[in-house]
């Protein structure tokens, strides 16, 4: 995005990373906005100028030792 300011123009992008209450909240608020910041990380990841949500993530990976399902 570029604004004027007089016979200046600056030029900015954003990223924004969203995670969701309910459905995102793993049971803590450190936990939710953890979440946010791997959205966010995502969005700039990708070239940034760009919103994230969680549900756009891949799914965790399980861990080790233990299957899906």
């Amino acid at each position: 995005m570029e604004v004027r300011i007089g016979e200046d123009v600056v030029r900015t992008t954003i990223s924004i990373g969203i995670a969701c209450y309910p459905a995102d909240f793993p049971g803590t608020l450190q936990g939710l906005l953890e979440k946010a910041d791997e959205a966010l990380y995502s969005a700039k990841a990708s070239g940034g100028d760009r919103v994230v949500a969680t549900s756009e993530l891949p799914a965790p990976a399980p861990a080790a030792g233990r299957l899906p399902g």
